[in-house]
């Protein structure tokens, strides 16, 4: 409970939970750290800074509830586990640029977290980022997978362009207030509710998206539907359509194909 700083010069890798709840720790320097196990930082209410450059894999929950972290810089970071930033109140910048795979709950109720940026990341696992009130910019170009849940309650976000995601779960965009555009031109595949109580998106361009299935009881989507200029219309809708408008025309072909026949069954008898 005493320890205020650690110099851990030559540490290159470290298990479960061994700086676990130090409440006075507030500095930790591993410059040759790469690889940690579960809870390695939980509770260490005053840590402010942590220098980890060489760091590249992470377990569960590595950083949780640590109320004085303001910045973190972590270049070399690959590949995270669950709850990776979990109640870090006054963590207001984030450096992973070679970030390529996280797990559940990445980025949980950071208050003070205005932007984020990972050109890097190809996967995100449940709630990427959920609650993070002051969050008002994402830029991840290269995500192509996203689990349930992967936005939910920003309240500050106001665009998304992912030009290349292609699989999203299950409520993959919920209650993101101010959420109004929405570029996913790569969108093949969706989770059921995938646009849930976005009371401002207006506009969503995801042309290659086909087969959905989605319940449409929520007001906003049923607004959207009525948006030329969203794309929404042909994305919620255009295969059902299609595909309604071609078994119709097929029936009516048949029935004409039907109709044919036995006039020219009639035709033939009478001629005899």
């Amino acid at each position: 409970k005493e320890l205020t700083e650690l110099d851990l010069p030559n540490l290159s890798e470290v298990g479960n939970g061994v700086l676990a709840f130090n409440e006075k720790l507030s500095k930790l320097n591993a410059p040759l750290l790469e690889e940690v196990g579960d809870s390695f930082l939980y509770k260490n209410k005053k840590l402010s800074k942590l220098n980890a450059p060489a760091l590249e894999k992470v377990g569960i929950g590595f950083l949780r509830n640590n109320e004085e972290l303001t910045e973190l810089d972590l270049p070399n970071l690959k590949k995270v586990c669950f709850d990776f930033l979990y109640k870090n109140e006054k963590l207001s910048k984030l450096n992973a640029p070679a970030l390529e795979i996280v797990g559940i709950g990445f980025l949980h109720n950071n208050k003070e977290l205005t932007e984020l940026d990972l050109p890097n990341l190809e996967e995100a696992r449940d709630s990427f980022l959920y609650k993070n009130e002051k969050l008002s910019k994402l830029n991840a170009p290269a995500l192509e997978k996203v689990g349930i849940g992967f936005l939910y309650n920003n309240k500050e976000l106001t665009e998304l362009d992912l030009p290349n995601l292609k699989e999203a779960g299950i409520r993959f965009l919920s209650f993101n207030e101010k959420l109004s555009k929405l570029n996913a031109p790569a969108l093949e595949k969706v989770g059921e509710d995938f646009l849930y109580y976005n009371k401002k998106l207006s506009k969503l361009n995801a042309p290659a998206l086909i087969g959905l299935k989605m319940r449409l009881q929520n007001r906003i989507l049923k607004e959207d539907l009525n948006t030329p200029d969203s794309g929404l219309l042909n994305t919620l809708k255009g295969k059902s359509q299609s595909e309604e408008k071609q078994r119709v025309s097929k029936s009516q072909t048949t029935e004409k194909r039907n109709l044919l026949k036995s006039v020219f069954r009639l035709f033939n008898r009478s001629g005899r």
